[in-house]
């Protein structure tokens, strides 16, 4: 398995290949911004945002058996989860309804149900992915308080490391604060305890998983008279390197978490933005996922391509989506479609079949 940091490269003649038009927003205040911390020091490590630090971390070994099962059947199977929204011992609440209050209070106990289930499955799940909000918020705004205390971060860390394969995830709302602490902080943060860039590629058996940030554009930026943390955009940079990444012509699936409601139809600082890029590689990218609305749906019947959401294990143990994917044909399948509850976080378990 090969992980791939992003890298500057020079602007490509890009043709816009149509758009998809927006829904409603009027949904997602729900799923809003973080709540601010209550302390007021706003210290920043010296580092940066680390993104061009290497982002190598350990890789799978195979043995000789696995690897001529591998020769023997091209397919493999994969897991998608979402808002998991980890909380520690300075957790303060309460939520904003009884529902979120009761359920913020369980997400430790549900991942965990969640991963021995996924490590009890036979065939053997290979990856995990999630969609973002592995958080949820931040208990200080001081850098110090994370390394010297066991934060919600480190309690995430030693959870996903408990799985039996390797877990990667993109950024939510609620692994930012955008409106608190500023988005380099986020991101020497999770460096720090994960080793992730803000956005990243992974190549494993033939595919291609991309996990993209829509925190970078000037939505949410500061100084930007557009600014609105709960709009994303992903900025020219990451779009060019999204367009790079796809022309290497391999089966995708790409991984963000605002639903494409949310999503800008235009980057206030270039030419492109996600749907053209996606539009322009539509035999490379093969699904879409996403989470933060907590709840299954099958959004992708205006997009022009498939996008998937995402239910929540903070609501719903078995809250967790599988697939087959097959190394020599680019095909896939959702496995438990039929078990999914459609505009609801609530899923039948899965028996492996």
């Amino acid at each position: 398995m090969k992980r791939h940091k992003p890298s500057t490269i020079s602007r490509r003649t890009f043709t816009k290949a149509g758009g998809a038009s927006l829904v409603g927003l009027s949904f997602l205040t729900a799923c809003g911004s973080d709540a601010d911390s209550d302390d007021d020091d706003d210290t920043l490590p010296a580092d940066g945002d680390g993104t061009d630090n290497d982002t190598d971390g350990d890789e799978p070994h195979a043995d000789g058996d696995e690897e001529q099962a591998e020769l023997e059947n091209p397919v493999f199977r994969i897991a998608v989860l979402a808002d998991t929204h980890i909380i520690d011992e300075f957790y303060e609440g309460p939520e904003g309804n009884t529902i979120d209050s009761e359920s913020i209070m369980m997400t430790v106990e549900r991942l965990t149900a969640c991963r021995e289930h996924i490590n009890s499955l036979s065939p053997t799940i290979e990856m995990v992915h999630i969609c973002g909000d592995v958080i949820h918020n931040y208990p200080s705004k001081e850098y110090e308080f994370f390394q010297e205390n066991r934060t919600r971060w480190d309690v995430c860390k030693e959870l996903l490391d408990g799985f039996n394969c390797p877990v990667n995830f993109a950024l939510g709302n609620h692994d930012y604060n955008i409106s608190g602490v500023p988005r380099e902080f986020t991101h020497q943060l999770f460096k720090e305890k994960f080793g992730i860039d803000p956005y990243y590629s992974v190549d494993y058996k033939g595919w291609k998983f991309i996990y993209l940030n829509h925190f970078l554009g000037t939505t949410c930026d500061h100084d930007s008279p557009i600014y609105n943390e709960d709009r994303g955009s992903f900025g020219q940079e990451q779009l060019q390197w999204l367009d790079d990444e796809l022309s290497q012509g391999m089966p995708s699936i790409l991984f963000w978490h605002y639903p494409l409601a949310a999503i800008a139809e235009t980057e206030e600082d270039g030419p492109l933005d996600l749907r053209s890029v996606i539009l322009a590689h539509l035999d490379s990218v093969k699904l879409t996922l996403a989470g933060h609305m907590h709840m299954w749906w099958d959004a992708g019947s205006d997009e022009g391509f498939p996008h998937w959401l995402c239910s929540s294990t903070r609501y719903d143990e078995d809250a967790a989506m599988f697939l087959d994917l097959n190394s020599e044909t680019g095909e896939w399948s959702i496995l438990n479609e039929d078990d999914m509850t459609q505009f609801d976080f609530a899923t039948e378990p899965f028996d492996g079949e």
